[in-house]
């Protein structure tokens, strides 16, 4: 796997897991965004656009990662599989594919000039909600086949959450409005199956 800045690549170096098909959606992609080399921290984070899990809104995700680069961190946009009316993802597909995400990255730390022990994960609304279920349920998520089946390979270092959904519980929420909003997306994802208990504690420099 080659990454040249600001150029998707596959995030699956075969067909995706649970792939229903092979559109430009059913496959799923990572984007670098590296930062001038005189300001590289080291350390990336990988972005996850928000979306209510039926899109992905870049102002979330590209935004995001070329503010990372000019601050001197990796950004890496991960363009997850959603749920639409012609290509129903619902769990485990999403946390699939941002624990593969963080393995990848972790993988290839070298070639992308990073430490891999200072790979973090970043998440607005739904995007928030899924970087939270990867940090601390990021061992649910499937693998391809052949992967290293070590554990916390895609356990993020730390977790930067933008007003990220951290349940679906109605009490949580502020208004009709968004009651609506997330109970359609509860529906459409399966997130009934995903656990609420997000209890993140990281120390870093």
């Amino acid at each position: 796997m080659k990454f040249i800045d600001q150029q998707p690549v596959p995030l699956w170096s075969g067909t995706a897991p649970l792939a229903l098909g092979n559109d430009p959606e059913d496959n799923p992609t990572l984007t670098v965004f590296y930062p001038r080399q005189w300001r590289s921290t080291r350390k990336a984070v990988v972005v996850l656009p928000g979306g209510g899990y039926a899109c992905l809104c870049q102002h979330e995700g590209y935004e995001y990662a070329k503010w990372l680069a000019d601050n001197g961190y990796t950004g890496i946009v991960c363009n997850y599989r959603v749920h639409t009316a012609e290509h129903p993802y619902h769990h485990p597909v999403m946390i699939s594919d941002a624990a593969r995400a963080i393995r990848v990255v972790r993988a290839h730390a070298e070639e992308l000039g990073i430490d891999p022990h200072k790979i973090g994960i970043m998440g607005s609304s739904a995007g928030g909600h899924l970087a939270a279920s990867c940090a601390t349920h990021h061992e649910i998520g499937l693998r391809e086949e052949g992967e290293s089946t070590e554990k916390d390979l895609g356990r993020p270092d730390f977790t930067i959450l933008c007003y990220g959904v951290l349940t679906f519980g109605v009490h949580s929420l502020c208004d009709d409005g968004k009651t609506k909003i997330w109970i359609r997306c509860r529906s459409r994802c399966n997130f009934v199956h995903l656990y609420n208990d997000f209890y993140i504690h990281r120390t870093f420099d």
